[in-house]
């Protein structure tokens, strides 16, 4: 899957869930894992999301998860479309 698509795919699924906008994507290697939302409010809870590369699955990813948070941590931060960035209302 293509970046960009990944992209579509990430921001639908977190506006599902009242998330305007990414303000972060990491690739983790078997894909990308974008950071929802507002990134100087505080959210109880997921609001992550992961697109899987190779199957193209988009799905709620818990980076707090300590095996998460490692695969976070060694990721690559990647440059992504202006489009789907967050932006304050």
């Amino acid at each position: 899957m293509e970046l960009r698509k990944a992209c579509k795919s990430a921001y639908d699924l977190l506006q599902e869930d009242g998330f305007i906008g990414f303000y972060r994507v990491i690739d983790i290697g078997y894909g990308w894992v974008f950071f929802g939302g507002n990134p100087k409010e505080v959210y109880y809870g997921v609001r992550t999301v992961i697109v899987n590369k190779e199957t193209n699955t988009c799905e709620w990813f818990a980076a707090q998860d300590i095996d998460n948070e490692k695969l976070i941590e060694n990721g690559n931060i990647v440059d992504f479309p202006n489009e789907y960035k967050y932006k304050a209302p």
